[in-house]
C-alpha cells in the first residue's frame, strides 16, 4: 500500500522550514505507518542550493538552514525487498526526489527499453522504473506511459518545481492543500491534519453529499484540502502557481478493437482479465485473495 507525505515551504528561498514544522511531519508519518510497515524515510530539500538531505527521521534536518522542504514515505515492500528499493529515491545527482504510492504493471517493459537508452539500475523496484522515466522523457511523458495504480510526487531541484500526479482512475488516494503558502499533501486526511498550518474545518456541502451518496466524487470532508483528479498531473512551482494537466480522460479514449460478436468480444474480455490479473501477481512476497463470493472477486480468484 505505502505511505507518501510532504511538507514545502513556497514563501520564500531564505524562510527555512521550523521545528515544529519538523515535528508535523514526524507525527504524519507516524500516523501513516499502517500503510507501509516495513521501511520510513524522508528527505529535505533546498532549492536555493539544489541540495538534497536524505535522513531517516525529520528531526536529524532541523540544522539545516535555508531547507524548503521535506518528503517523507511508509514503505510495504512488494518489489525489490532490498534497500533499493528506499524511499524517497534520489537520481544519480540527487537532483530529482520521488515518492510513490502504488504499483507499476509494465515497469519489466519500461526496464528494458530504459536499459537499451543507456540506464544502469540499482535494483528491481518499480519505483526506480519512475524515476528513470522521468529522467529520460520528463515527467509528463513519463506519467502517460505507466500502467497502474499510483500517487506520485517528483521534486525537481533543477527548475524548482514540484510535479504530482494520480493514476488514470484515482485508484490511490492523494490529498493535497496550499495553506499560508506551504503545501502539504499526503495519502490520508488522517494525516493532514498533523500539519497545523492546516485549519481543520469540515465542508459541511461534502459531508451532505457522503451521507447521501456514499462517494461525494471529488469533495473532501475538510475545506481547503483537494484531491489530485484522477487521471491529472499538477506542476506547483516553487512561487507558488499551479499548472493542471489532464493526461488521461476515459470519455475520449480510443478503443482499439471492434468485436464482431458477442462470442469474440466475451474471448477477448477473458483474455484482458487474464493478463491483468497475471500482471498484478508480480511479486517478491506472497500474494493472497481476499475472496467476498462475488462475480468480480471470484472471476479474480480464478485467474489467479
Amino acid at each position: 500500500m505505502c505511505g507518501i507525505s510532504g511538507y514545502i515551504n513556497l514563501q520564500s528561498q531564505m524562510d527555512s522550514i521550523r521545528y515544529e514544522n519538523l515535528q508535523d511531519l514526524k507525527q504524519a508519518i507516524a500516523v501513516q505507518r499502517h500503510r507501509g510497515p516495513d521501511d520510513t524515510g524522508v528527505c529535505g530539500f533546498c532549492f536555493q542550493n539544489q541540495r538534497a538531505y536524505p535522513a531517516i527521521d525529520p528531526l536529524e534536518l532541523q540544522s539545516i538552514s535555508g531547507l524548503n522542504g521535506v518528503l517523507g514515505f511508509n514503505r510495504l515492500s512488494i518489489k525489490d525487498l532490498s534497500v533499493a528499493g528506499h524511499q524517497p529515491m534520489l537520481s544519480d545527482d540527487q537532483k530529482i526526489l520521488l515518492v510513490f504510492n502504488g504499483e507499476i504493471y509494465n515497469d519489466d517493459f519500461l526496464r528494458k527499453e530504459l536499459i537499451a537508452k543507456g540506464h544502469h539500475f540499482k535494483g528491481t523496484s518499480d519505483t526506480e522504473v519512475i524515476l528513470r522515466m522521468i529522467l529520460e522523457y520528463g515527467f509528463e511523458t513519463a506519467i502517460g506511459q505507466l500502467n497502474g495504480m499510483f500517487a506520485i510526487c517528483a521534486v525537481n531541484l533543477h527548475t524548482g518545481t514540484i510535479s504530482m500526479a494520480r493514476d488514470r482512475f484515482g485508484i490511490k488516494p492523494f490529498y493535497y492543500s496550499i495553506a499560508n503558502n506551504k503545501l502539504i499533501f499526503a495519502s490520508e486526511l488522517k494525516t493532514m491534519i498533523q500539519f497545523r498550518d492546516l485549519k481543520r474545518e469540515l465542508d459541511l456541502t461534502a459531508m451532505h453529499a457522503r451521507m447521501i451518496f456514499s462517494r461525494p466524487g471529488h469533495d473532501v470532508l475538510l475545506k481547503n484540502v483537494e484531491l489530485v483528479k484522477p487521471g491529472h498531473i499538477l506542476h506547483i512551482k516553487f512561487d507558488g502557481s499551479i499548472t493542471e494537466k489532464q493526461y488521461f480522460d476515459v470519455n475520449n479514449y480510443t478503443r482499439l478493437h471492434r468485436y464482431k460478436n458477442l462470442d469474440e468480444a466475451i474471448e477477448a474480455a477473458e483474455s484482458v482479465l487474464a493478463d491483468a490479473v497475471s500482471r498484478q501477481m508480480v511479486s517478491d512476497v506472497k500474494v493472497g485473495c481476499q475472496l467476498s463470493g462475488g462475480i468480480d472477486s471470484t472471476l479474480v480468484t480464478y485467474f489467479a
